[in-house]
């Protein structure tokens, strides 16, 4: 299914990564990369789900904070180091 939605590839990417990974195997660089980019391009809306709706205004919402005040601006608390991770 056609998306933009980053949360859709990188649960994609991931479902992928724990199908095909084994433990004890070392892993060093992890790649995910898209095709068929589109401007705009239209998708099938589901009558019953608006969830897909609201994050299409979240992430649009989202990229105009980061192209108005740069990348660093805002991002997910996940991605954030904790203390104990700090050099």
């Amino acid at each position: 299914r056609p998306t933009d939605q980053g949360q859709v590839i990188y649960a994609a990417a991931l479902q992928l990564f724990r199908a095909n990974w084994r433990e004890g195997q070392q892993l060093r660089l992890l790649g995910v990369g898209v095709s068929g980019l589109r401007q705009h391009a239209g998708y099938q809306l589901d009558l019953f789900d608006r969830s897909d709706q609201r994050r299409t205004r979240l992430n649009r919402t989202l990229d105009a904070i980061r192209e108005r005040y740069g990348q660093a601006a805002i991002t997910r608390a996940s991605l954030l180091k904790r203390p104990s991770q700090e050099e």
